[in-house]
C-alpha cells in the first residue's frame, strides 16, 4: 500500500473533514481515497469510451440481424453455463 502525506491549508482541511462526515466516511483518509477511486473510474470509462468510438469508426457498420442476436444470446448462455456449472 502506498502512503501519501498531504498538507492542506486549514480551510481545505476543514472542508475535507466536513465532506467526509456528510458522505458517511469514517475518516478524512477514507473520503480522499473514495475521491481518488472515483477519479480513476472516470478515467477508465473515458478510455473505454474512446476505444468504443475508435472501434465504431474503424469499419463500416451493418445492421444487427435476428441471427446475430441469437448467436450473441447463445454465447452468453454458454459462458453462463460454464461459469455456473
Amino acid at each position: 500500500m502506498t502512503q501519501l502525506k498531504v498538507s492542506l491549508p486549514e480551510p481545505l482541511g476543514e472542508f475535507v473533514v466536513e465532506q467526509a462526515a456528510k458522505s458517511g466516511k469514517q475518516t478524512a483518509e477514507a473520503y480522499v481515497t473514495s475521491l481518488v477511486r472515483e477519479a480513476r473510474r472516470r478515467e477508465v470509462l473515458k478510455e473505454v469510451e474512446a476505444k468504443l468510438i475508435e472501434g465504431l469508426e474503424s469499419c463500416e457498420s451493418t445492421p444487427m440481424t435476428d441471427s446475430d442476436w441469437a448467436e450473441i444470446r447463445e454465447r452468453v448462455r454458454a459462458n453462463s453455463t460454464r461459469k455456473n456449472g
